[in-house]
Formats: structure tokens, sequence, C-alpha cells
């Protein structure tokens, strides 16, 4: 029969040895098909060995693929990765090592890390100890302490650096073949922590010294989340005691007074931001030791990120020293009011009595001006009016007019009120106006006074001066005697 098999031409070799030589595994192995016109699919007569040439191929680009990938995040993870055997030597390390501890991979490779002097010596060897002693089988894995840890660690430079260390132990076959271990360059974050911690140790000194008892209270909980030590001065209570008695508890010791005002001020649940207005109150509470005292307490409310109140700090002052001079000077300032009001009563009583006796003096002065005038009416005027009627001479009877109207002019009480209280007259114009009033002429006056003629005129003049008439016709005499 036919041989139907020959070796493909692109694989044939020159040595012209027949195809039948050849067995069915070798055709197979160096790639032997059918004639290109017998007709035959290859893959009919080796399905098995071609699929599984394909699966390999497959399975190789595949391989090389995810060791590209792997390659690719090992590199540039943000993480020291580092591989060791099971003696503790540095097999492989990713470049991140340069960047956190200044080292080359190269530099790291095929040495220990007590050999770098990277880390602390008692942490390490105590650790590689324990790993020594797992790996023989003498303890078990468990107390090796290989889980995530922080310590310090030294930098090429010299420098100490913060890190977290995640080890994990590789064990194949029941039998430790390596170890992995994941570095994190921890510093900045230890840092922010070691001033977070300086900042709170600051604000707790300020706290823990402040004279004002300061707290936290938890809305939902209604318990202290914080209370300071000056707890123990304000009110009596240590900072435990008033977190075992409970916010709601504390309340209750303020006066009964005065707690009807606190109760809406402390009823903070359903406060909304815009409603928190009234952050500051008076009041007293009950000292553990002292009693009342009066407290100026002030708040502020915290919030959700739905605007509802879960907690406040609140801030407590002992003013009852204060207070109590407030008090002291307004019970003063009552005194010295009531005082004022006695007074001001005493001298409207004072008053009234001054004027009932004003008046009553008035009295008794017009009566005492009565009576005068009646006296000389009766007395002195009778008495003028018989020497007129004797036989004198003109100089006599020139004085005599003098004396009549000097004696009228000292008695009347219309020349004091020309003087003092309407028209400020002078002597002259007094003495004139009077014998104005008595019908006497200008030639009378004059003879009277011993006066000239123009010299009374220049005093009529000035008299409806003072007296607004100067450009009226007004009779002088009918409007002087209508002042009376």
């Amino acid at each position: 029969m036919e041989n139907k098999y020959v070796k493909n031409q692109r694989s044939a070799p020159s040595s012209g040895i027949a195809d039948e030589s050849l067995d069915e595994d070798v055709k197979t192995d160096i790639g032997w098909y059918p004639p290109v016109d017998s007709g035959i699919d290859p893959a009919e007569l080796y399905p098995p060995a071609l699929d599984n040439r394909h699966k390999s191929v497959e399975a190789e680009r595949l391989l090389e693929e995810k060791d590209k990938k792997f390659r690719m995040i090992y590199e540039n993870a943000n993480d020291i990765i580092v591989w060791m055997d099971p003696s503790g030597i540095i097999t492989n390390i990713n470049r991140k090592v340069e960047e956190v501890f200044g080292y080359w991979p190269a530099e790291m490779i095929g040495k220990r890390f007590d050999e770098l002097k990277m880390l602390s010596l008692e942490d390490l060897q105590e650790r590689l100890t324990k790993l020594k002693a797992a790996i023989k089988g003498e303890i078990p894995f468990s107390r090796i302490g290989m889980k995530k840890r922080e310590f310090k660690a030294l930098h090429k430079n010299g420098k100490t650096i913060d890190i977290e260390s995640n080890p994990k132990v590789i064990i194949e076959n029941d039998k430790v073949t390596g170890i992995i271990i994941i570095i994190r360059d921890i510093s900045e974050q230890k840092q922010a922590e070691r001033e977070i911690l300086a900042r709170e140790q600051e604000f707790r000194n300020i706290l823990e010294n402040s004279y004002d008892l300061v707290y936290r209270v938890d809305l939902g909980k209604d318990t202290f989340d914080y209370v300071s030590p000056s707890s123990v001065k304000i009110l009596g209570y240590t900072p435990q005691e008033m977190i075992k008695f409970g916010y709601r508890k504390m309340t209750s010791i303020t006066h009964e007074d005065d707690f009807p005002r606190i109760k809406d001020y402390f009823d903070l649940r359903t406060v909304t931001r815009q409603e928190d207005t009234e952050t500051m109150i008076e009041y007293r509470v009950k000292h553990k030791d002292l009693g009342y005292r009066w407290v100026c307490h002030t708040r502020m409310l915290i919030f959700d990120s739905d605007h509802k109140p879960i907690a406040f700090i609140g801030n407590t002052r002992d003013i009852h020293k204060r207070k109590q001079s407030e008090i002291a000077l307004e019970e003063l300032h009552q005194e010295l009011q009531q005082k004022v009001r006695d007074r001001t009563a005493n001298l409207a009583d004072a008053n009234t009595a001054l004027k009932v006796l004003i008046k009553q003096m008035d009295k008794e002065k017009e009566e005492l001006e009565d009576r005068i005038l009646l006296n000389i009416k009766e007395l002195i005027t009778p008495a003028l009016d018989r020497l007129k009627s004797t036989h004198l001479d003109d100089v006599q009877n020139h004085q005599l007019d003098v004396i009549e109207a000097n004696l009228m002019d000292i008695t009347s009480p219309f020349s004091k009120k020309l003087t003092s209280k309407f028209f400020n007259f002078t002597h002259g114009e007094i003495q004139v106006a009077n014998l104005i009033m008595e019908g006497k002429t200008t030639k009378e006056i004059a003879d009277i006074v011993n006066l000239s003629n123009r010299t009374i005129d220049f005093h009529r003049a000035q008299i409806r001066k003072k007296v607004d008439i100067a450009n009226k016709k007004e009779n002088l005499r009918s409007y002087l005697l209508s002042l009376k």
C-alpha cells in the first residue's frame, strides 16, 4: 500500500530518508503532515498533540503577561515589599526602599536587616530568634509575633523614621519557604499624631488648670464625656462623681427659684442652629459643702451632618462674690432711693408749710402797711392839713409839701411796686408819679419838689416811656391809677 504521509516541505530534512522509516511518534514530534493534496486534515490525525501545543503556548503568554503586571505593581507599590528566605536573607526588594531608607535594592539583596543596622537590634534579634525556633519546629509560628507592628528604624543617613511592618510567613508542604514583609513609612502620620497629642496635652493643661468648670455632654446618652478638675472648686464634686451622677441628675441641684429658667436652656435635643440664641445664663446651684452659690454658664452646641444637636460643651464660672456685691449694691440703691423719696416727701411737706407761712407773712405785712397808712391818714395828714391852714410863708409851705410828698413816697405800696417789680423808676420819678396821681399840675409839682418845669416834663416823659405809653394818646394820671 502506498504511504499516504509525507513530511511537510517547510520542515522536511534533505537527507532523503523515506517516509516509511519514521514511526508515528517521530512523525508527530518533528511535525509530520499529510500531503497537501491528500485532502486529509492533520487535526484528524493528531488532535491531542496539536491541542496541547496550543494550550502550552497560550499558558506561557498569559503567564508572561501576569508576570509583567505583577512586576509593574511590585515595583510601583507605595509600600516596601521585601522577600526573604527562611534564614532571613533578603532575596528581593522593590524600589520603594530607596525613597524610604535611602538604599538601592542591590545594596540590600543578599543581606540581613541586622547587617544593615536599619532596625532596633533588640527587637530584630528577638524576632529572628523566634523565627529560627519556629522553622526548626521548636515553637509554633503563632508565637513569633508575626503581626503588624510599629517601630522606629534608621535611614541610611542616620535619621530616625517611623515604620509599620506587616510580615507573612510562606509555608509550602508544611515547610517554611520564605517570608514576605510589607513595610510602610508612617513618619508623617506619627508626626501628625505627635502634634495632635501635643495640642491635646496643651488644651488639657489649659482645661485642667482653668478656674472655670469645662465639660462635654453627649445629648444622645445624657452623659458627661469629659469634666475638668475645676468641678471640685466650683461644685464640690470630683469629675468622677459628676460622670457617675450623670448630666440630668446634676441639673437637680439647681435652686428651685431658678429651675424654670434653666429647664428650657438645657433642653437642647430639638434646638436648631438658628434657635440657639440664648447661650449664657446666671443661676444658683447647690455646692456639695457650701450651699447655694451663683454661677454663670455658657454653652456651645455641636450638630451632626443633619443639623441635629448631638452634644454641647459647657463652661461654668463661679460668680458668687460678684453676685453678692451686685445684690448688696442693688439693696443699697433701693435704700437710697427710698431715702430720697422720704426726703422729697418731707421737703414737699416743708415747702407746703413754708408757702403757708409766707402767705401768712404777706398777709400780716399787708395788714401792717394798711395800719401804717391808716395812721398816717388819720393822724399825720390831718395835722399837716391844720399846719397848712396857719399863716405860713411860701418857704414854709413848700417844705411842708415836701414832707408830705416824702411821707407818701415812703409808705405807699404803689411806690414799691413801681420801683421793684415793674418799671425800675428812680426816686425822683416816683415822687413825680405820686404827685401826678394826686392831680397836681407840672407847675405845682415843680414848686413842691423845688425843681424846674422843664425837669418835671422830663420826668413825665421818662415815666410814659417806662410804662410803654410814650407814643400813645393815654392820660398818664389815669394809667398810673390803673396800676394800683
